[in-house]
């Protein structure tokens, strides 16, 4: 999703040009709500040399590589289309997660770095985040006013615990709240312990694909996310979010973009940051990244 703002600009630079997106199958229904991609190249097989051939055909002006790993890069060998990479500071995140030198105070966000993938076409005010437009069904799936909820992430260290997400909503108990998550055992058990122990949630984890998704949140008031994916998915709606950060900072540029929206974070634990990923503990054991944010709405 941070890839769309690149999307949109490429769209508005180069009138007129075709844009093929190249992406896992299980994110396909994602990108189809995103009109500036004009063909979406599924990775569907491990036979490399055959996805290739298959982009050696297209003859392509320009490949943006996003990812800039061994397989992206092993994807674009042997073929004569400029490639222009996204640059990583791989060195400067280890130095600030083991030694806590901080090199990265200046660092632009993520989607400012896929944007100067092509910078030679951009001009300053380009880098400022822009939402997308998605095309997907508008019309209700929840009545009334309500709030997303996204109590979830990948990783442990991203994740502010459950007990606190219950006393969070509990002290908002005349506002009605929509949790989401994957049909995953560890995101289910997660939002079944708020719904039972909430009396104003909708438990909607596992039961929205992306188009439905994108719809709950879209006509939500704001939303509240760790670090994930639904952070992301909300700013390029337009909406505005409450953002718990634990042991991830903002030099790794995943911060969010819109000025509405808000972070919860420790500064100054000198244990942080543990990782620009996310661990499925807390190395200290003690969890303060997370346990120690008293958040504050209004």
């Amino acid at each position: 999703m941070l890839t769309f703002p690149l999307l949109k600009i490429l769209k508005e630079k180069f009138p007129g040009c075709s844009v093929h997106f190249l992406t896992k199958n299980n994110y396909v229904p994602l990108l189809q709500m995103n009109m500036a991609i004009d063909l979406i190249l599924s990775v569907e097989t491990d036979d490399r040399k055959k996805q290739i051939n298959e982009i050696r055909k297209e003859k392509y002006d320009l490949i943006i590589d996003l990812q800039n790993n061994l397989r992206s890069r092993f994807l674009t060998l042997f073929i004569n289309s400029r490639v222009k990479r996204y640059k990583k500071n791989n060195i400067k995140k280890f130095l600030l997660i083991i030694t806590k030198i901080n090199l990265l105070k200046n660092s632009p966000r993520i989607f400012q770095k896929y944007l100067r993938t092509i910078e030679i076409y951009l001009k300053n005010e380009d880098y400022e985040f822009e939402t997308s437009e998605l095309e997907f069904d508008k019309k209700p799936l929840i009545k009334g006013d309500y709030i997303v909820v996204s109590p979830c992430s990948r990783h442990f260290t991203k994740t502010y615990p459950k007990e606190k997400f219950v006393q969070i909503l509990n002290n908002f108990s005349e506002q009605k709240f929509v949790l989401v998550g994957a049909n995953d055992k560890i995101e289910r058990k997660i939002c079944n312990y708020i719904e039972t122990n909430t009396n104003n949630v909708m438990n909607y984890c596992g039961k929205l694909n992306f188009e439905m998704l994108a719809n709950v949140i879209y006509l939500s008031k704001s939303v509240i996310s760790n670090d994930s994916g639904v952070m992301h998915f909300a700013e390029v709606l337009g909406k505005s979010v409450f953002a718990f950060f634990g042991s991830s900072v903002k030099e790794f540029g995943f911060f969010p973009n819109l000025p509405e929206s808000r972070v919860f974070e420790v500064k100054d634990l000198k244990c942080r940051p543990c990782s620009h990923i996310g661990k499925k503990d807390c190395p200290k054991k003690h969890f303060k990244c997370m346990n120690d944010i008293i958040p504050f709405f209004n």
